[in-house]
């Protein structure tokens, strides 16, 4: 192996340890959704100050079920406890409300997430009826 070979896949290697992949994070429903079940890959960049965020949820209570007039489960991010939650998106629902994805993406490397049950998905702030909270971060 060349001096040069080795350094290219020295270089190689180490710029893919610096990526570091994405994390993974098992979600649990909150006692509103006991039996909900989500899957969150975040892939943060923080070159870019930025964070692909990919969720699935499985087995959710339909949201007129937790929030009378519920339509939507809405996706909230706040940077930390001391600044407000702000609207990314919602769950894009099947299965009549049982199931839910969103690929969205996150002006931010650390931060809290929530899922909430709205009556819209133009909400101003969360109604308080939390399926789903995470800490993201590396």
């Amino acid at each position: 192996m060349t001096q040069r070979f080795r350094s290219l896949v020295t270089c190689f290697v180490l710029s893919l340890a610096a990526c570091g992949g994405a994390i993974q994070y098992d979600l649990r429903g909150t006692q509103l959704s006991p039996g909900s079940d989500g899957k969150l890959e975040a892939k943060i960049d923080t070159s870019r100050n930025v964070t692909q965020l990919d969720l699935r949820a499985s087995n959710l209570t339909p949201p007129d079920r937790v929030l009378e007039g519920g339509t939507s489960y809405v996706v909230w991010t706040r940077q930390s406890h001391a600044t407000p939650w702000m609207r990314l998106g919602a769950l894009e629902l099947t299965d009549e409300g049982r199931t839910g994805t969103a690929l969205l993406t996150v002006s931010e490397v650390a931060f809290d997430l929530l899922v909430s049950v709205e009556a819209t998905v133009d909400v101003a702030s969360p109604s308080g009826k939390t399926v789903f909270e995470q800490r993201v971060q590396e």
